[in-house]
């Protein structure tokens, strides 16, 4: 057999020959110091497009948040106009609204309603404070 037979090769490439590695002798170069201007250029330009990348999703972020911000306000504002109509239903009641019919509500649903109404603003009004103005890590 010649010597660059790759059959030589792997039979002379045995457990006696191959030196043994530990896990200690591997180590993570955090900052390598290469001078190639290549791999420094190749760096930068892996960088920026991590930052670019990182900028689109904030825009984007920013974006989502004023879409959901105004929807949300729309919302409680329907909800809200909704159970003024409700109470002003409730206080007009005795009056007939539709033809003969009197809208009329117990006291425990109206309280329920005005409870439950609310709690749902204050929760919603919460959360979106929350998401749209995030506590910063210091």
């Amino acid at each position: 057999m010649s010597e660059n037979d790759p059959g030589e090769r792997l039979a002379a490439a045995t457990p006696a020959t191959v030196p043994a590695i530990g896990l200690e002798s591997i180590s993570l170069v955090e900052n390598p110091t290469s001078e190639d201007p290549e791999a420094i250029k190749e760096g930068k330009f892996y960088e920026r497009g991590r930052l670019e990348a990182e900028l689109r999703g904030i825009h984007q972020d920013l974006d989502e948040r004023k879409k959901y911000a105004k929807s949300i306000f729309i919302l409680i504002c329907c909800w809200l106009a909704a159970m003024f109509i409700i109470l002003l239903l409730q206080g007009f009641g005795a009056a007939p609204v539709f033809g003969h019919y009197a809208f009329r509500l117990t006291d425990a649903v109206v309280l329920a309603a005005i409870g439950s109404t609310t709690v749902n603003v204050l929760g919603i009004f919460i959360i979106v404070i929350n998401y749209l103005f995030p506590k910063r890590e210091k």
